[in-house]
């Protein structure tokens, strides 16, 4: 069998070509030849009695769409694909195309998993023997219902992750069709950086410090090269650092000495306090003083030059917890927050979204219907995205009218609190994604959310999760 690959795709559908031949190999046991644009005369292919598969936008997928043998649907999107069998002169061909070279990538892992009963889990692979190979007959297209299907994997379980495992839980998001994710943070060295402009002492950083941002931007290229849109953190006030691999409550003494130590360098800047549970009081600056937006692009802009960015950034004012003396002071801090966040994104990012959690909003007594309303309204609909936390078992999106129109997600946190016991309804989360996926009030329901604070304990779980994020008109419970 010969894999043909088109110069036009770059580096990804070279990439979905050679991933096809690797696992066709270790199937059948035979090396696969993989060919370019430039490594073969047309002549020479269309006479060999061997099959032949197309990857992508090649010279033979061309001919074949020129002489008619094959349409390519034009409502593919950036993420669908055709799968489709052909003949290419003598030879029998299976095109693999999507309408970009990510929509291409995730064809070939289809085209895997359903014809070949290859198997794609957290804790490896199930790679069948045979040698025969599904080639004719096959006309398949697929698009998915949400176009944005995010991975938040960056919870308790990765904290200490290094560099394979990384790779392999983004080689897994990739193979699961999911087309953004929130990588491992590495802003612990721009914080130390701005908050030592902003006048506050910082010690040197350590080797652990450096080799992490090294490594986080490495996961980060990597996952962009695989076509995933990454997440960045945004900003919402805060002027401790983010943590480190010290103990948590380490990390929250050095977070407010941080914080101790700006309010003494800017005594002049108005500043709010805020509590989470039983922990000590946390400061922020008040979204209308001109620190929030001076100290914050510091941070964005730092963090961008240190690791890029792809426009999305998650950020929110803080959660579970309320700012401000009365109803009223509360209510105003929310608009203000928004107005703030929002303009500093802008200012620094023209393209920027930002997606924020609906998690913030579980609490009616912090949270009024009134004050989520006036908060999402102070936000235009085109810069957000909210992720609905709990769908899975406390859906917020009907009782916040679907989040007064802005573009959201459907979201499974699933696992959080520490618990990783075996547990998950799969009837129901097939019931709630078919449901939100056929509701026509749901019209801007655009994606679709794994959000587990703990992972890698409930494979067929999450391997279900993939599944509806990408069609859950696809999926029935047998």
């Amino acid at each position: 069998m010969t894999v043909v690959y088109g110069l036009m795709g770059g580096w990804l559908e070279r990439y979905a070509a050679k991933e096809l031949a690797r696992y066709l190999g270790r199937i059948t046991g035979q090396k696969q030849v993989v060919l370019s644009d430039q490594d073969y005369a047309y002549h020479d292919l269309s006479e060999q009695d061997q099959p032949i598969f197309l990857v992508g936008d090649n010279l033979v997928a061309q001919s074949l769409v020129e002489d008619g043998s094959i349409q390519i649907p034009s409502n593919l999107g950036e993420d669908g694909f055709l799968i489709k069998s052909a003949r290419f002169g003598e030879a029998a061909c299976l095109l693999l195309r999507g309408a970009t070279p990510r929509g291409t990538l995730y064809a070939v892992y289809h085209y895997l998993e359903k014809y070949l009963k290859v198997g794609f889990f957290w804790d490896g692979e199930h790679i069948p023997k045979s040698s025969a190979i599904p080639f004719e007959g096959i006309h398949e297209v697929q698009i998915p219902r949400f176009q944005k299907r995010i991975y938040l994997g960056g919870g308790y379980t990765t904290f200490c992750w290094g560099w394979e495992e990384w790779k392999r839980e983004v080689e897994w998001a990739v193979r699961k069709k999911l087309n953004i994710l929130f990588p491992p943070s590495g802003s612990r060295v721009v914080w130390r950086k701005v908050l030592k402009e902003f006048g506050v002492a910082q010690e040197p950083l350590s080797r652990g410090d450096k080799l992490r941002s090294q490594q986080v931007r490495r996961i980060i290229s990597f996952a962009r090269r695989l076509g995933l849109t990454t997440i960045s953190p945004g900003y919402s006030g805060e002027i401790g650092k983010p943590g480190s691999l010290k103990p948590p409550m380490q990390n929250m003494l050095d977070a407010l000495a941080d914080s101790a130590s700006f309010i003494r360098a800017h005594p002049e800047t108005e500043y709010r306090y805020f509590k989470w549970g039983a922990t000590p009081p946390q400061t922020i600056i008040h979204p209308l003083d001109p620190m929030f937006i001076k100290f914050g692009k510091r941070i964005l802009i730092e963090h961008k030059r240190a690791y890029g960015t792809d426009h999305l950034y998650f950020q929110g004012p803080p959660g579970e917890s309320s700012i401000g003396a009365t109803p009223e002071e509360r209510r105003h801090i929310k608009v203000d927050m928004a107005k703030a966040m929002t303009k500093l994104l802008e200012d620094v990012d023209s393209e920027a979204v930002w997606l924020t959690d609906s998690w913030r909003f579980q609490d009616r007594k912090v949270w009024p219907k009134e004050d989520v309303r006036a908060f999402l309204d102070a936000i235009p609909d085109e810069k957000l995205l909210i992720y609905d936390t709990w769908a899975d078992a406390n859906p917020l999106y009907k009782e916040l009218d679907y989040f007064f129109g802005k573009y959201w997600c459907f979201g499974s946190i699933h696992s959080f609190g520490g618990n990783t016991y075996l547990h998950g309804d799969l009837e129901d989360i097939i019931s709630r994604a078919k449901d939100v996926a056929s509701d026509p009030k749901a019209n801007r329901c655009i994606g679709f959310t794994l959000a587990p604070e703990i992972i890698h304990h409930n494979h067929l779980y999450y391997d279900l999760l993939s599944k509806l994020a990408w069609n859950p008109a696809d999926v029935e419970l047998d």
